[in-house]
């Protein structure tokens, strides 16, 4: 859902920026504020799981080839 920066066929980057406007434009008036609680809670979180899954490439060139390298692996054995 969130950590889809690999998927070419789904372009989630507009979706969610949607989901943010939605969220942050001010909310329908017969909108219970729960919901618009939750709305912004969720499109919050979601936009920090994207940031953590590309923040890998800021850290230190030993670090980041650590956890490629660990990445690459996965996908490869899930492809074999």
């Amino acid at each position: 859902m969130v950590m889809d920066i690999m998927d070419s066929d789904i372009n989630c980057k507009i979706l969610r920026n949607t989901r943010w406007e939605k969220a942050f434009a001010g909310g329908s008036a017969n909108e219970s504020p729960e919901n618009i609680v939750s709305r912004k809670a969720t499109i919050v979180i979601e936009h920090m799981i994207q940031a953590s899954d590309v923040s890998h490439t800021m850290q230190h060139w030993h670090v980041y080839r650590k956890w490629n390298k660990a990445l690459f692996r996965e996908m490869y054995k899930a492809y074999s």
